[in-house]
């Protein structure tokens, strides 16, 4: 059951990894644009969330 954890929190890693490589290449072409900024910061957040949420989750299964 913990090994089960640890992989589902891995997976739940990946949507924080692509945000966060996103983020750094599109920044500059998305500054200029507020609205779109905007919307995406919310996905962003969403996003780190989910993150935050595999990380508890591979704690938990690695017993920690």
């Amino acid at each position: 059951m913990k090994i089960l954890m640890v992989l589902i929190g891995l997976v739940l890693l990946l949507p924080g990894l692509c945000a966060v490589i996103y983020l750094v290449t599109m920044l500059p072409f998305l500054w200029g644009d507020p609205a779109t900024f905007g919307l995406l910061s919310l996905l962003w957040i969403v996003c780190g969330f989910i993150t935050y949420g595999g990380i508890r989750l591979i704690q938990r299964g690695a017993g920690k």
